[in-house]
């Protein structure tokens, strides 16, 4: 009933309004906007991770490498916060929160972030490279093999289990996720 009356109350009050009608594509109900104006940062984080480009290859791609994707991307996204905290004001005098919204973003972007996380983690490899080098000069100069290299070696290639039979039939090969060869081809 109160919805009726409010569309029709709607109705009323813009047939009196002067003709004809600007845009109503930004017109937003008042009870929209004010979620909008005092929501948390949950719908911005999902806009960050979406629109950056950390994207698994299509051959790798199952519910597992999605899933890892999108928690790095959270990690990422609470590195580029924290990026933006250090970064603040030491006092942080801002008038609201609002104010402080607005110049974190304009001291640091996203993609600077990412920029900076990808320096960090390169330097932190190369760190442990060099640790692992001087620790176990034997293992670095003799690295693992790769997967290349060890096909022809049956004792590492992993095969799956025999298939049980359910209801007296073999369940079909799944075509999703990470499978392994039963078969080691030369």
């Amino acid at each position: 009933h109160e919805t009726l009356q409010g569309t029709a109350n709607l109705w009323l009050a813009m047939c009196k309004l002067p003709k004809p009608f600007p845009s109503f594509l930004r017109l937003i109900p008042a009870i929209y906007a004010f979620w909008n104006a005092v929501k948390g940062g949950s719908d911005t984080v999902t806009k960050l991770m979406d629109d950056c480009v950390l994207r698994v290859p299509k051959c790798h791609l199952n519910p597992e490498t999605a899933a890892i994707t999108r928690l790095i991307m959270l990690v990422l996204t609470l590195c580029h916060r924290l990026f933006q905290v250090i970064s603040a004001n030491s006092h942080l005098n801002y008038p609201s929160l609002h104010h402080y919204r607005a110049a974190a973003s304009a001291r640091t972007t996203f993609h600077v972030s990412l920029l900076q996380c990808n320096r960090i983690f390169k330097s932190e490899l190369a760190a442990t490279m060099s640790a692992t080098t001087e620790e176990n000069p034997i293992s670095a100069a003799n690295p693992p093999m790769s997967p290349s290299s060890t096909r022809n070696n049956q004792s590492t290639t992993r095969r799956n289990p025999p298939r049980q039979r359910v209801d007296g039939a073999l369940p079909e090969p799944t075509t999703f996720g990470a499978t392994i060869l039963s078969k080691v081809k030369p």
